[in-house]
């Protein structure tokens, strides 16, 4: 009669059911210990799950939900049912077992929350900013986004995400021209100084010396902004591996020279 009563209950309208608690049923003889199994019950029950579409999580923690006061007969008579429509939205919902207090029964636990950190974290460095095209790019790539339909969240996701794919395409590009142009302007440097120890300086390579040295102070002052927004990141989030130690010197050193309280000492005539 129950099963009956429960299967119109679900067969009334399309929902997401969950059915969990006590149903004083197994399905398996490996669901008792210490005790006797029922096959008519667990044949009925087994029937009412299949008919009804529904689903059970896998438990985790414990074998067993129910221990018989003052024995030593454990079943697995509590259970967590959901229909298929509810296993298809969460099919990494974890069902476990807490251990139990005052109460021959387990407490049941479903936790249907997803594990969804977020999108993907994407470094920017500020560098990026005084380098050539990277305006025209991110003006470029927002600009020419279209996307029909969606809700406003979801575009402006998408959004981002296809403007993190192009700039990082473009910054790995500009790193590899970047590189070259630092190898070919080094080799220039190198070839304008063998010149000089065999021959006078004119206008033509003063000018080319100049050119090569400027560019690579520029890309070894875009380097160095590279490396102090890194230290910056990584010190806020590692924090400072001395900060204990000079806390305890300090403290130390606090301690010693602090001058005593003066303490007045009375006479008292006997």
């Amino acid at each position: 009669m129950v099963w009956d009563n429960i299967r119109e209950v679900i067969s009334s309208g399309s929902c997401q059911w969950v059915l969990l608690g006590d149903f004083n049923a197994v399905r398996f003889p490996e669901d008792r210990k210490n005790t006797g199994f029922n096959r008519t019950c667990a044949k009925d029950f087994n029937e009412f799950i299949d008919e009804t579409g529904l689903v059970e999580y896998s438990i985790r923690g414990r074998k067993f939900t129910f221990l018989a006061p003052n024995s030593n007969k454990l079943n697995k008579i509590d259970r967590v049912l959901v229909s298929k429509d509810f296993f298809e939205a969460w099919p990494d919902a974890c069902f476990g077992v807490l251990p139990r207090l005052h109460s021959n029964h387990c407490p049941l636990i479903l936790e249907t929350s997803r594990k969804n950190f977020g999108a993907k974290p994407f470094r920017f460095f500020n560098s990026w900013l005084e380098k050539e095209g990277f305006d025209d790019l991110v003006e470029t790539v927002v600009g020419l986004f279209v996307m029909e339909g969606g809700l406003p969240d979801v575009v402006l996701t998408k959004k981002f995400k296809h403007l993190r794919t192009c700039i990082k395409r473009w910054r790995n590009d500009m790193e590899i021209k970047e590189n070259e142009d630092f190898l070919r302007d080094k080799e220039e440097l190198e070839n304008m100084d063998n010149i000089v120890e065999s021959t006078d300086l004119n206008e033509e390579v003063c000018w080319i010396k100049e050119e090569c040295m400027n560019n690579i102070r520029v890309q070894e002052y875009l380097a160095a902004m590279d490396l102090k927004q890194k230290s910056h990141c990584r010190w806020a989030v590692e924090g400072d591996e001395n900060s204990g130690f000079f806390h305890r010197l300090i403290n130390n050193r606090r301690k010693k020279n602090r001058y005593p309280r003066a303490q007045h000492w009375g006479y008292v005539d006997y």
